[in-house]
């Protein structure tokens, strides 16, 4: 199902009736905004609410939303995770795409492979990648860019993950998803650590890293 969303650039790929071909969907994008506002949501409810700290983070992270939004773009479901993919007999359906939009072909690996909600094994997360790769990069393709944007999305996509957990307890006083918080801020981390290594950080992101190093060391410590 991956392989097959990810081909799309647009509904001409698809057999679609005329009024799916003209869905909204098609002209959403992943831009600067949108990213930009994901990150906003974790810096109301998380640094702000949850926290009660005022830390900029969409600030901190501008640099990363723009180095995505500026990605080639195919068709993402945009919650490509464990709890919204259901099995019946051998067919495998997604659920809760009410938001698929046009968006960086990371996006949904990231969301499917480091789903805090299911925790992968290390070495089985590297064989599902090495596949998708293989499937997915054309022959000649710089694999290190897809590395540098498979980071950068890890980012983005696990602290906006971070923002709806803190946001499901402040308003809902959901207190189940504080296990995912910690995992996800734990794989944010190990991203950062690979770009500064690969290809290094900017002033932003180096603020963000640090602040999260901080936080994360809090929360397990709680």
């Amino acid at each position: 199902m991956l392989f097959c969303l990810q081909r799309c650039t647009g509904p001409e790929k698809f057999s679609l009736s005329e009024q799916l071909k003209h869905a909204p969907h098609w002209t959403w994008v992943f831009d600067f905004d949108k990213l930009n506002s994901e990150i906003f949501h974790t810096e109301r409810f998380f640094c702000s609410g949850l926290l009660k700290e005022n830390f900029p983070l969409a600030s901190c992270l501008a640099e990363n939303a723009e180095y995505l939004a500026a990605r080639p773009r195919v068709l993402c479901h945009r919650d490509f995770h464990s709890r919204n993919l259901l099995v019946k007999g051998d067919q495998l359906f997604a659920i809760d795409f009410q938001d698929a939009r046009m968006g960086p072909i990371t996006y949904d690996l990231v969301s499917l492979l480091w789903d805090p909600y299911a925790y992968l094994k290390e070495d089985f997360r590297q064989t599902l990648l090495s596949e998708w790769k293989e499937k997915t990069l054309l022959p000649g393709e710089d694999a290190t860019s897809i590395d540098e944007e498979i980071h950068r999305m890890k980012i983005q996509r696990l602290l906006k993950a971070i923002g709806n957990y803190s946001s499901f307890y402040l308003d809902k006083k959901n207190p189940s998803c504080f296990p995912y918080i910690e995992a996800a801020l734990a794989d944010t981390l190990s991203s950062y650590r690979a770009l500064a290594d690969s290809v290094g950080l900017g002033k932003g992101d180096k603020k963000a890293q640090l602040w999260l190093e901080r936080v994360y060391k809090k929360v397990i410590a709680q």
